[in-house]
């Protein structure tokens, strides 16, 4: 008994280590990296529908809108910042790493225990959980289709079978990658039912209790909440009855976008390296569960590794690829790490092999963290070092906004100077300028004369708009990111006044 107490009180202070840990490195410095451009964009998105009530779902770009509506309790509670944004893709990244281990009856402690410390601690999840898109969202609601499936293969039971139609619609409320999602989960389902019926071996797990398909009122129950879901938030709550169609509309663009777009084509390699780098300490166990499920036909096995590959060869095969995506397909495959590590620690028996195991791994652990804390509170706008930095806002952008505040401060108008924003400065300028009254953004063709006294504009766009001035401007530069540059031009007489050392040129 004694002995039982000390396993129980070590397994809650590791569990309770791993989430302090993971805790740490979403919630600590949540402001230090600057906004990224497509955080810019879903601060818009929020931003309209907090002080108008207003949300339109778009099928050709932006995604669902699960992320808009979660995150708008903290921004109308304590306001616009960067922690706020922030604070809820944190707190589901967190969740992930807490649904991890509460998945231990599923996976094994052993398993559950290291799949939660490799999360907690991953560059990429790490670093995506502390950016304001969809991407740990979407990672958080595939998780739960785990966990919840898991549960229910084994049980039968009502609550996990609506759980996992529930998850499986939020992931079409976040991206529209959910698709993969139904193909990867479907062929494993085929292989965890071939498995069942061509193996002696006794497994828990029984693939026809997966999506409840043994009892219809199982079925109805579920299919009905996950249509309200879907329903309401694909409609703003029933204010966008077009946001049904529009659901289907957008396949047609992205689409489009996945086969054919250029910009973002990358080789079919690139996941695969992606993996290797971030989630290296799931590998070895990877490498034990694929070898040993295939050998023992391990029903569970062979499930979560048909996910994994599906999933990954999915991705791969798609020319579009942008490094956030790696974080579901690095989850399937940590989630079978989970799997294989449980089986080799129970393969191993003698305690010596096993602390051997456990000293090795939490040495890795440390090294991965060290390499994660460097990213994330070092090095997390060095886009030349770190794949998963991707055209993210260097950190020297952040002057512009400091320094445009010091010529608001000197004008006679404050808050209420009008600001020009031309098209290419939109991102991110519109959150830095959130809280000026008097600007204005052009977003189209540039009038015959621009008369502000304050503009903010892209380098690209400088030769053209110098056409359209009729005073005499002073200007500062500010890198985006790598040959993308940001003009802060300001009129020659308010320059002079925060400037009253230099002359006029």
């Amino acid at each position: 008994m004694r002995r039982m107490n000390r396993r129980i009180v070590a397994w809650i202070v590791l569990c309770a280590v791993v989430v302090a840990v993971g805790g740490f490195f979403r919630l600590a410095a949540l402001d230090r990296k600057a906004v990224h451009h497509d955080e810019s964009v879903n601060f818009a998105f929020t931003k309209r529908l907090l002080e108008k009530g207003k949300y339109a779902y778009n099928p050709t770009a932006y995604h669902g809108p699960f992320l808009y509506f979660a995150g708008l309790p903290a921004v109308a509670i304590a306001g616009f910042s960067k922690t706020t944004l922030r604070l809820t893709p944190t707190l589901f990244g967190l969740l992930a790493v807490i649904m991890l281990l509460l998945m231990h009856p599923q996976l094994g402690k052993p398993g559950a225990l290291l799949a939660a410390a490799i999360l907690a601690l991953s560059p990429a999840d790490v670093y995506f959980s502390r950016t304001f898109i969809h991407e740990i969202y979407f990672v958080f609601a595939t998780l739960g289709m785990f966990w919840v499936l898991l549960v229910g293969a084994r049980n039968g039971k009502p609550l996990p079978i609506v759980a996992f139609w529930i998850f499986l619609t939020l992931t079409f409320t976040i991206k529209e990658t959910a698709a993969f999602g139904v193909i990867a989960f479907g062929a494993a389902m085929i292989v965890a039912w071939l498995s069942r019926y061509l193996t002696n071996e006794p497994e828990p797990l029984k693939p026809e209790y997966m999506l409840g398909f043994h009892n219809f009122n199982y079925l109805l129950w579920a299919i009905g909440l996950s249509l309200t879901v879907w329903t309401l938030l694909f409609t703003s709550f029933l204010s966008n009855p077009n946001g049904i169609p529009d659901f289907f509309r957008a396949y047609l663009s992205w689409f489009d976008t996945g086969v054919k777009s250029k910009p973002h084509a990358k080789s079919w390699t690139y996941f695969f390296i992606m993996v290797g780098k971030y989630y290296l300490p799931a590998i070895p166990f990877v490498l034990w569960a694929m070898v040993r499920g295939i050998w023992k036909r391990r029903t569970q096995t062979l499930f979560l590794l048909t996910v994994a590959l599906v999933t990954q060869v999915i991705y791969s095969a798609i020319p579009y690829k942008t490094p956030w995506c790696v974080l579901v397909i690095g989850l399937c495959w940590v989630v079978l790490a989970a799997d294989g590590f449980t089986d080799l620690w129970k393969t191993l028996r003698y305690p010596a092999l096993q602390i051997t195991v456990a000293v090795l791994v939490g040495i890795g652990l440390v090294v991965y963290g060290v390499a994660s804390y460097r990213l994330n509170f070092e090095r997390y706008d060095d886009d030349e070092g770190y794949k998963i930095v991707y055209v993210q806002t260097l950190r020297d952008y952040e002057k512009m906004p400091a320094d445009l505040q010091r010529f608001v401060d000197a004008s006679d108008e404050d808050e209420d100077i009008p600001i020009y924003i031309t098209k290419g400065a939109k991102n991110p300028g519109r959150f830095y300028l959130r809280n000026y009254p008097g600007k204005k953004q052009q977003y189209h063709d540039l009038p015959d004369v621009v008369d502000f006294p304050i503009i903010v504009t892209r380098s690209n766009e400088y030769d053209e708009l110098n056409k359209h001035l009729i005073h005499s401007y002073r200007s500062e530069t500010y890198p985006v990111f790598p040959g993308w540059w940001i003009y802060l031009l300001v009129e020659e007489e308010l320059w002079q006044r925060v400037h009253p050392e230099e002359t006029t040129q």
